[in-house]
């Protein structure tokens, strides 16, 4: 957590419009990361799914820019989020690409199988103890 509060400290909220003084965004950037990492943020969280409202992002101090505000932004992620969907709802689990163009893509395979019946109980009543070793001497011949 401390890697995290120091790179917010020295890149995020260092922006002219943050008006954080320079003293004081090493303990901004402790709270917002303790928000974001802690044992409590379990509870505020639990889920990858749960949104983080506008409110409580800016309430933080955080520096935020609204999808809805930029059209451009706006159509840039959206892009990128339904290219992801497409990809990664199909049959791909991962891609990795370097600065050449180079790319690996790892696919899953779905493999389909048929359920089989379930064997079918024998009609005969079950033998005697005599019966079956009256088999297993005829087995042995």
């Amino acid at each position: 957590m401390e890697v995290v509060a120091s790179w917010l400290g020295r890149y995020m909220l260092s922006h002219d419009d943050m008006n954080i003084p320079e003293n004081e965004r090493g303990l901004k950037a402790t709270q917002i990361a303790k928000w974001f990492g802690s044992a409590d943020s379990y509870d505020r969280f639990r889920t990858h799914a749960r949104p983080i409202r506008y409110p409580e992002l800016q309430g933080l101090g955080l520096r935020i820019r609204r999808l809805e505000d930029d059209d451009d932004l706006q159509d840039a992620v959206l892009s990128i989020l339904h290219v992801n969907e497409i990809t990664f709802n199909g049959p791909a689990a991962k891609i990795i690409e370097n600065h050449d163009n180079r790319r690996m893509v790892v696919v899953e395979q779905n493999i389909a199988i048929q359920a089989q019946p379930p064997p079918q109980q024998p009609t005969n009543p079950p033998l005697s103890r005599q019966q079956r070793r009256a088999l297993e001497r005829q087995r042995r011949r």
